[in-house]
């Protein structure tokens, strides 16, 4: 799903009620506990889930756009993200991850190091 759905990334994500999480329900099979949504967005209003026990979904990942050269139509660094997110899996669920994974060659060992274990589903 990316940022051309207005509607879904309208700041206001962290109420419970919000839209983008009836589409979540609708989307991720409820019986896979590793089926994940990846949403690219502008970066100026971040997509937060709802705080607590409120909410169903928990942020995997938030990745700079910047990670994957993504830049402005001028060139500059990208205004863009990449969020995960999954269904908690009982009680409260915490990130994962840093907010943002940026450069450096020990954070990028990291960075790939957790892709690894997501892949075998490890951390989820």
């Amino acid at each position: 799903i990316g940022s051309s759905l207005a509607g879904l990334f309208d700041g206001k994500t962290a109420d419970p009620a919000h839209t983008l999480w009836s589409l979540l329900e609708t989307l991720l099979d409820r019986d896979n506990p590793h089926a994940v949504a990846v949403l690219a967005h502008t970066a100026s209003e971040p997509l937060q889930p709802p705080a607590g026990e409120s909410g169903t979904f928990v942020l995997v990942r938030r990745i700079s756009g910047d990670q994957f050269g993504m830049v402005t139509g001028q060139g500059g660094a990208s205004d863009f993200e990449i969020v995960v997110f999954r269904r908690k899996r009982g009680g409260i669920d915490v990130e994962s991850s840093p907010p943002f994974l940026t450069g450096g060659q020990e954070q990028k060992q990291q960075q790939q190091q957790q892709q690894l274990n997501y892949m075998s589903g490890d951390d989820l």
